[in-house]
């Protein structure tokens, strides 16, 4: 149900809710939603030029149906070259030192707002050319007003999310859309069957080299070790590092609950070693264990005051902060930059605390440092950088 509101809201251009949606990350749903919008709008575009070859185009039937709908290599455009360069270039625009980049989340949040929407137009743009089947003529130009109104509906839709997903100003977000736009050709100037021999071959190439990459990589990679920790825990029970190991390979493979147990055993084990606490800290706060996972974190800095260069600090100040504690919050992320000030991860949450106690020039003055030093950088910055400097891109207009 709150999908359907979020995706009703992303209708309405409402910026939350588009920003909701694009963080469901429901790419299946999106290219469903598109595919049968655009099912919808040709079956009855069809319809209503059954008489007029011309317009539909030849042949007939279903053979003209898939001609005109076009889906596949559409779809597969979309994914593959549109969506990637509107990210790109959304970044690049931002001038907030994320530059030319593209992340997965990123694309992930695109396809799931603009796919769904563009499937809406269509279905909103389907009655429109069952009723009004006129043609708008302008000079050499003939436009029908179900084309007219899609069209119109498809830019608006667009414009307002990449705008509402990116942050960016109506300027920057226009320059993006036409400078996306450039992709197009790419599209046109291929005929159809090339298109889908080109998507199938794509396909095939990312499946073979997916396949190889992992027949390589894991043997000699995380399987191994996840092999050798396990015999090592075979050998010896008490096996601290062992246990350390396997949590963390349970943790990558997005499996906090095993991932927890073997961090608690490690715990147990030697509860005077500081990592144990705080990567059982870090499960309990995947998990949403704030209160949990707060006690963890004082317990490693009651071992080791500047555990990892501070980043006990930084996660016990975000920790205070998910739980009101904002005074407290300022308190261990105030620590924790003395020890790293280059840490966009902890000027990020400090940021967010100073806006809780209503501080905003302290909040700006943090995200400044982050598009700061990012923008000193540039092409440089990292991929957990540039995640949050996007973050700090968001804060900055009111997001989380």
């Amino acid at each position: 149900m709150t999908f359907l509101v979020d995706f009703l809201g992303a209708l309405a251009f409402n910026g939350r809710a588009i920003r909701a949606l694009g963080a469901r990350g429901m790419v299946g749903v999106g290219a469903a939603c598109y595919c049968a919008g655009v099912l919808v709008y040709g079956l009855v575009r069809r319809a209503v030029y059954a008489d007029l070859p011309e317009v539909i185009g030849s042949p007939s039937g279903m053979t003209g149906l898939w001609h005109d709908l076009d889906l596949v290599p559409a779809l597969a455009f979309l994914l593959l070259v549109y969506l990637p360069s509107v990210i790109a270039l959304a970044n690049l625009l931002a001038r907030d030192g994320t530059g030319f980049s593209c992340s997965r989340k990123e694309w992930r949040a695109h396809a799931a707002v603009l796919l769904p929407l563009w499937g809406a137009v269509c279905f909103i743009a389907a009655p429109v050319q069952w009723l009004v089947p006129h043609f708008l003529i302008a000079g050499y130009v003939e436009i029908s007003f179900g084309v007219l109104v899609r069209s119109l509906l498809l830019a608006v839709t667009t414009f307002r999310a990449v705008g509402s997903l990116n942050r960016l100003s109506p300027g920057a977000t226009t320059g993006t859309l036409l400078l996306s736009a450039l992709t197009l050709p790419v599209y046109l100037l291929m005929s159809l069957y090339a298109r889908v021999l080109l998507f199938v071959l794509f396909a095939s190439a990312a499946v073979w080299a997916l396949a190889a990459f992992r027949a390589r990589r894991v043997p000699r990679g995380a399987a191994r070790r996840f092999r050798r920790n396990l015999d090592a825990l075979t050998v010896d029970p008490e096996n601290v590092d062992a246990h350390l190991e396997l949590g963390l390979a349970h943790l990558e493979g997005r499996d906090p609950a095993r991932a927890r147990g073997y961090f608690a055993r490690a715990v147990a084990i030697a509860p005077q070693d500081p990592r144990c606490h705080y990567l059982l800290g870090r499960v309990l706060e995947r998990e949403g264990d704030w209160e949990g996972a707060l006690g963890r974190y004082e317990e490693v800095l009651r071992l080791d005051p500047e555990h990892g260069s501070g980043a006990a600090l930084r996660e016990a100040g975000k920790a205070r902060l998910h739980l009101g504690r904002v005074d407290g919050a300022i308190e261990c992320l105030e620590a924790s930059l003395r020890l790293r000030n280059d840490d966009p991860e902890a000027h990020y949450w400090m940021a967010r605390a100073a806006r809780e106690a209503g501080d905003s020039g302290r909040m700006r003055f943090h995200l400044d440092l982050i598009a700061d030093r990012a923008r000193s950088r540039p092409g440089r910055a990292g991929k957990g950088e540039r995640e949050w400097v996007r973050r700090a891109r968001d804060l900055r207009h009111g997001g989380a």
